[in-house]
């Protein structure tokens, strides 16, 4: 979806009117990106961030072939979206799965001690 939405032609795409709601969608995406692969698989921020910003790079460099100008604010943008959705994931993630464990292991307790009071 990301690779479609960022190669579509100009012009084309859905609040393409508002200003700077490009730069929104390629922050939007890379993060969401970011996220869901910080929180499938355990590589370093860093590393995934490098490689968002690798394909963010060929995207910009392959966008004047379907008639788009790259831009380096798009660039930037895709960078943003990356950082934050990686950054995003290993700090929200530890604390849901943490609660989660936490309401996981007392529950039990405490419908326990319901049941005998």
């Amino acid at each position: 979806m990301i690779l479609l939405g960022t190669l579509w032609p100009n012009g084309q795409m859905p609040l393409a009117d508002i200003p700077f709601a490009d730069k929104l969608q390629h922050v939007l995406a890379f993060a969401a990106w970011a996220g869901l692969m910080a929180a499938g698989w355990r590589l370093p921020a860093g590393t995934l961030i490098a490689g968002l910003a690798l394909v963010g790079a060929v995207i910009e460099l392959i966008q004047p072939l379907t008639g788009r100008a790259a831009e380096l604010a798009d660039f930037a943008a895709d960078l943003t979206g990356a950082a934050l959705g990686a950054w995003g994931a290993r700090w929200l993630l530890p604390r849901n799965l943490a609660w989660w464990r936490i309401r996981r292991l007392r529950l039990p307790a405490l419908q326990a001690s319901a049941e005998q009071q």
